[in-house]
């Protein structure tokens, strides 16, 4: 029964509805013409609303990645230029400089220590350095004269 009622209930307001937007009588048009022109404009602000928003999140989620990505670029160059300096003063370290020339020029009578030293120092040198996965260092000919892994 309960359905029963609930279904006559919507048909009897379906008919309502339906009289009314035949716009039969006065009353009926003065309340379709007050509902739509509520309607209509409340419609058309909320839609140019919400395009104007759309349009202005969009612009301020662009101005923030581009800042975002200059930032980044920034500390990214901060931190390449400070490693190029790192690899520059360890490539100019007497330890390597000594390193190679005694690879290029070995004593007739003395045993050659020096790649030994030289890896030695390279492997002091990665510990120290968090970022450097490797140091190698290859002589003049492309031969890998001393390294800091294992196998290089």
């Amino acid at each position: 029964m309960v359905g029963h009622i609930t279904l006559d209930s919507f048909s009897f307001l379906a008919r309502k509805f339906i009289q009314m937007v035949l716009l039969k009588s006065i009353k009926s048009k003065i309340f379709v013409f007050a509902i739509m022109a509520t309607l209509i404009p409340s419609l058309g602000l909320g839609l140019l609303s919400f395009r104007q928003n759309e349009a202005q999140i969009s612009d301020n989620v662009t101005r923030e990645l581009r800042a975002l990505a200059s930032q980044a670029s920034r500390e990214l160059e901060l931190w390449i230029n400070k490693h190029i300096h790192t690899v520059r003063a360890l490539s100019t370290s007497n330890a390597v400089i000594d390193g190679l020339s005694a690879t290029a020029h070995p004593f007739a009578g003395k045993p050659n220590k020096t790649p030994q030293a030289l890896t030695h120092y390279l492997r002091s040198v990665q510990s120290k350095l968090d970022t450097i996965l490797e140091l190698t260092v290859v002589g003049t000919a492309g031969q890998i004269v001393a390294s800091s892994a294992a196998a290089p």
